[in-house]
């Protein structure tokens, strides 16, 4: 994770009460779908391997460098789906 968005994590993190906390523990990082034959993946952003860590998700350095595109090719997925991104 890039100093930026350490800086941006921990100022949404200060945002946030138990309310929202115990709503976002509930709610899960990848919704995965066949439908027709196509596996589909909805999710927030780019999980890495290991969605337990701190922090799930795949560099946002991947928009700025145009490398997004490559890094899905990879991926088991037919359609994948994001949250949103930067």
């Amino acid at each position: 994770m890039t100093d930026y968005e350490k800086s941006h994590h921990a100022w949404i993190r200060s945002k946030l009460n138990n309310k929202h906390f115990d709503f976002l523990s509930k709610c899960p990082l990848i919704i995965e779908k066949n439908i027709n034959n196509k596996l589909i993946s909805f999710q927030h952003f780019h999980l890495k391997d290991n969605i337990n860590s701190n922090y799930p998700f795949r560099s946002l350095l991947l928009l700025k460098d145009n490398k997004l595109e490559l890094e899905l090719l990879k991926t088991k997925y037919d359609y994948m789906f994001f949250g949103h991104e930067h």
